[in-house]
């Protein structure tokens, strides 16, 4: 096992003894404004987002909620901050105000 820079511990690829690999899932209390620090400790995004209140709690709805989501995405893989990014991204711009940032 390792640590890494979060201080998690991380499995090594031959410590799982034949288990088929599966993808982690993060949950709990996440937003658009919270994925950064999520994928900067997994190191990609192939993972699973269960942000359920992330999404549906978005002040215009479900639908602006999930374009936030993937517009925060979309600035991450793109190098972008996302306060920067959401000035031409109104539904991002719109959660980085509503939701808090811890």
């Amino acid at each position: 096992m390792n640590e890494d820079i979060a201080h998690h511990v991380i499995l090594e690829k031959d410590s799982w003894r034949g288990m088929k690999k599966c993808c982690p899932i993060v949950s709990g209390g996440l937003n658009p404004v919270r994925l950064k620090p999520f994928i900067d400790v997994m190191g990609n995004v192939d993972f699973i987002t269960t942000m359920g209140s992330g999404v549906h709690a978005h002040p215009e709805g479900t639908r602006s909620g999930a374009k936030a989501l993937v517009q925060a995405c979309d600035a991450y893989l793109q190098g972008i901050d996302i306060r920067d990014y959401a000035k031409n991204h109104r539904e991002l711009a719109q959660a980085i105000e509503f939701f808090p940032e811890k």
